[in-house]
């Protein structure tokens, strides 16, 4: 293989050698520049003086004289134009820094492609009032005319800020091209380059074609184009749309079209389709194929790893071998995608949501928990503090008291109890943000703790080149944000600090931030536009997926289709023929080419392989018959069929039953076995394996808060009366000053403001009025001639059972023991409702197989255990439940088999029949831990992704 740039360098010193300084190189890109000059060196062997080599706009600017300002300061300088034009309605900056930047872009096409600015946008406000005009002549609405204004408007903005800019020496990039091109002989003259050499290129916009045109046609200028017969001379090929037209424009016999090979045709090469499931898949996937490549001695100098899709730059980067230790990364990453970007706009996000919380009260600013435990959760604020607690002590004093808004001074209070050295680091990031220098100055100082931290880390250990990638990260973001304040603070078009937020994202979205490395040694790790001109003996191309390489039909324009084809602006399908032309030409001369694509269908793409594979399999493997084309699909268990439906099970080795040990020592509760009797493995996986829920803070009193509280409530209320009879006016005194009672209990869950309004106010409400009907109901019945006497309330019960020599604790807590003239009963409490089926026992054996007697389990194991602490059975057991919402049918007791209400000796002996089973199941160690058979268990379980339900 012989790259391109080796070709033109040996061009080149055989044709300028003699004043080869003399010359000025244009290459599309900067990185091709340090390549090029590496063949050159080669080639001269010897002291020379180098040619001036730039990119095209590098070229364009030198040129052009003027001073180039970015679309991020171009976005200001428009706005003051927009405040300054007269207009009904004047959209704030945030709103309009969402709608610009897409006319900013339009402004850029328009002057690289020199359409007819005037012309363009009186057409363009044409159309739109065309859209507006009525048959029956009504007059338009106010909203219709400040519509139409809009639009007529778009080219005053683009006049009044182009003469802005020239009076200030000043230009966008379009308008810089705009202009070289329009005075190209005059500035071109100005140079002392005895000539100008354009290589590599493709499409040219219409700038860049007068520029080329003139300069070729006064002597000034020579062309090297790098194309392929296979697509350059086959009209139906799309990757050769612009090479085509370029030759048919510049080919006039004195300048000959050169080069046009023959490789794709007529070369061997090696072609390995692969597709695999998800994005991450193929980070990792590209991380195998470098260390086979490396296995085989393969020069990394030699491979590339291309990103059609760059937001995959750091998955990609965590994949490469720990053996490959030369990485140069030189290409633009989306902002927007790196997890500085992800803390900032948690740090914004935290302070904009304590402003709006706080408008309208004289209390001081609070933070939101989910604000607040995001922003200390990140992955990078967790590398400042590693070597402290402070972060999960706060999370967990945050969890733990249930605290849903906090101020900085309860935090404050907080850390300098348990973590004063500490709290000056957090300190700042926490502090009130009163003006947009405050955000700044925080945002400043987390740059230098985070760079502190990635220095620390960079100093040594296996990811050391990940570090310094985050170091150069750091840097570049650094520099945007110094750059971004410069700009509120000259211009004052930002002063909110939810301005600040939402300019931010804009500009995040819509900015990427380059890495420069050497790209002379190591892997090559680039985009598609940094293969231009480029080539690799081994290509491992990832995300080659449709809508992505190509990039598809989106265009964030405010200039119609029809209206950029008849000013000759870049339609999608013009881009497609450049994305054609990239992939085509980075495969032009490989000899291996590893094309990796997500065969899943998910928010990142429909799962579609690009059409330029489907063009290879097709086409190319028809044109060259030495091609090798294997395609192959990645296959893992999780994305089979068969492995979903196979039933997951745990054995139970040594370890497994000395924990099953501990736990008879400690107790099996009612609440324990029933999740083992409804799905051993998910016992498995919360009492064994300890798996547990993620605690977040309860905003809203969802069921199980609600009823602990009228649990809570109650046995506050009934407590007095413990081991005393309890009479009508007992229960009618307890009613006094109930509401204030039940608001001490909700208390010690939530804060007392949070029961003032919306969900939990009504919560709060459905609990004061479940209790009071509980009491209205209790002294109706005592009104009747009842009686009751309060046994115990919240009482804990013990019992022994002895399997295969083991003795095992069972233990329980009953809300509720008391005595009527019906005789004892254990009474739970339940705000849920309880069918007859559930608690109705048809056969013992049901309890060891129906999940549906959950319940009937539990109030039977209360009777058991009750039953166990009495020397002798004196009076007649009953065990239910009262539910709150049905409240009319009393006591609602568990029934055995054969209809018995009440639990006599034999019934209970019955049931430690039943209860002896489970347990002897349950130690059973040739009895794995396995998912129940019935899926209805599963629907609300925490674990149902674990075992693939």
């Amino acid at each position: 293989m012989i790259p391109f740039l080796k070709s033109f360098a040996a061009d080149l010193w055989k044709r300028y050698q003699p004043e080869l300084g003399d010359i000025c190189i244009v290459l599309p890109n900067r990185r091709a520049a340090l390549f090029l000059k590496e063949h050159l060196a080669a080639e001269a062997k010897q002291t020379i003086f180098a040619p001036e080599i730039f990119s095209t706009e590098d070229f364009i600017y030198k040129l052009s004289g003027l001073q180039i300002i970015d679309n991020t300061e171009l976005l200001f300088e428009l706005y003051s134009i927009y405040k300054e034009t007269p207009s009904p309605e004047t959209d704030t900056f945030e709103a309009f820094s969402k709608w610009a930047p897409a006319l900013i872009a339009d402004f850029n096409e328009i002057d690289r492609y020199q359409a007819d600015a005037k012309q363009l946008f009186i057409n363009l406000s044409s159309i739109r009032e065309i859209e507006n005009w009525s048959l029956n002549s009504k007059e338009l609405t106010g909203f219709q005319l400040n519509y139409i204004r809009f639009w007529e408007s778009l080219g005053v903005y683009y006049f009044r800020l182009r003469d802005k800019m020239q009076k200030e020496n000043k230009a966008w990039q379009g308008l810089a091209y705009r202009f070289v091109s329009e005075h190209i002989d005059e500035l071109a003259g100005r140079q002392e380059w005895k000539k100008i050499c354009f290589a590599g290129f493709n499409a040219l916009n219409a700038s860049e074609e007068k520029i080329f045109s003139q300069l070729l046609r006064s002597g000034k200028a020579e062309l090297y184009w790098d194309a392929d017969e296979y697509y350059l001379n086959d009209p139906g090929q799309e990757a050769g749309k612009f090479l085509r037209k370029h030759k048919s424009e510049f080919d006039d016999g004195k300048n000959p079209f050169r080069w046009i090979g023959n490789t794709l045709a007529a070369e061997p090469k090696n072609i390995r389709i692969i597709g695999t499931a998800k994005n991450i898949t193929q980070a990792k996937l590209s991380g195998t194929l470098l260390h086979e490549l490396q296995k085989k001695n393969t020069s990394l100098r030699s491979t590339a790893l291309v990103l059609a899709d760059e937001n995959l730059l750091f998955p990609v980067l965590n994949s490469i071998p720990d053996t490959i230790t030369e990485i140069n990364v030189t290409m633009g990453y989306p902002l927007r995608s790196t997890p500085m970007t992800s803390l900032f706009h948690l740090l914004f996000q935290l302070h904009v949501n304590a402003e709006k919380f706080s408008k309208g009260r004289k209390e001081e600013k609070r933070f939101y928990h989910t604000d607040i435990t995001s922003l200390l959760r990140h992955p990078y604020l967790h590398q400042v503090f590693r070597d402290s607690e402070l972060i999960p002590g706060l999370c967990k004093y945050i969890l733990d008291n249930n605290i849903i808004f906090i101020g900085f001074r309860q935090i404050e209070k907080f850390c300098l109890e348990k973590f004063a050295e500490e709290w000056p680091d957090l300190m700042p990031l926490l502090i009130t943000w009163n003006s947009i220098n405050d955000s700044f100055k925080a945002l400043e100082l987390l740059i230098l703790q985070l760079r502190s931290t990635f220095i620390s880390k960079s100093a040594g250990g296996t990811k050391k080149q990940h570090a310094n990638v985050e170091t150069e990260l750091l840097f570049q973001f650094s520099v945007f944000l110094k750059r971004l304040h410069s700009l509120c603070h000259s211009y004052g078009h930002v002063s909110e600090l939810k301005t600040l937020q939402t300019l931010f994202a804009q500009l995040a979205n819509n900015s990427t931030i380059p890495f420069y490395g050497e790209p002379l040694s190591g892997l090559q790790v680039m985009g598609m536009l940094e293969t231009r001109t480029l080539d690799f003996e081994n290509i491992i191309l990832l995300s080659a997926n449709e809508n992505i390489l190509p990039s598809g039909k989106t265009q964030n324009s405010f200039i119609p289709f029809d209206l950029k084809k008849l000013f000759g602006l870049p339609q999608y399908n013009d881009k497609d023929a450049v994305f054609a032309y990239h992939f085509y030409r980075l495969i032009q001369r490989a000899k291996n080419i590893f094309l990796l694509y997500n065969t899943e269908s998910d928010k990142f793409g429909d799962g579609e392989k690009s059409r330029y594979i489907t063009q290879l399999v097709n086409e190319l493997a028809k044109a060259n018959p030495s091609i090798i084309i294997e395609e192959s699909l990645l296959e893992l268990n999780y994305g089979n069929e068969e492995a979903e439906t196979q039933t997951v099970t745990v054995s139970k080795d040594e370890a497994v039953m000395e924990k099953i040990l501990i736990l008879a020592e400690r107790g099996l509760s009612p609440t324990l076995l029933n999740t083992f009797r409804k799905c051993p493995l998910k016992f498995y996986l919360h009492y064994i394996a300890g798996i547990r829920e993620t605690e977040e803070v309860e905003e809203e009193i969802g069921a199980d808060t609600m009823g602990t509280v009228i649990h809570e409530a109650l046995e506050m209320l009934y407590a007095p009366f413990a081991g005393k009879s309890v009479g009508a006016a007992d229960l009618a005194a307890m009613k006094e000053g109930l509401e204030e009672k039940v608001k001490t209990v909700f208390s010690r869950y939530f804060p007392t403001e949070a029961i003032r309004s919306g969900k939990n106010l009504l919560a709060f409400r459905v609990s004061l009025k479940f209790i009071r009907n509980f009491l209205s109901r209790e002294e109706e019945l005592l009104n009747l001639g009842g009686s009751l006497f309060i046994t115990e309330l919240e009482k804990e019960m013990k019992g022994i059972v002895e399997i295969n020599g083991v003795r095992v604790n069972i233990k329980g807590k009953a809300d509720r023991i008391d005595r009527t003239a019906k005789g004892i009963r254990i009474i739970d409490y339940k705000t849920g409702k309880a069918e007859d089926r559930e608690l109705t026992v048809k056969d013992w054996n049901e309890l060891l197989t129906d999940y549906r007697l959950d319940k009937s389990f539990q109030l039977l194991c209360y009777a058991w255990l009750y039953n166990s602490e009495r020397s002798q059975q004196e009076e007649p057991l009953l065990s239910g439940i009262i539910t709150f919402r049905e409240l009319s049918a009393g006591l609602k007791t568990v029934s055995v088999p054969g209809k018995k209400e009440y639990l006599d000796q034999s019934a209970l002996e019955e049931f430690e029949i039943v209860l002896r089973e489970l347990i002897s199941e349950l130690f059973r160690k040739e009895s794995p831990f396995k998912q129940t058979n019935e899926i209805k268990n599963c629907e609300f379980c925490a674990f149902k992704t674990l075992c693939k339900r």
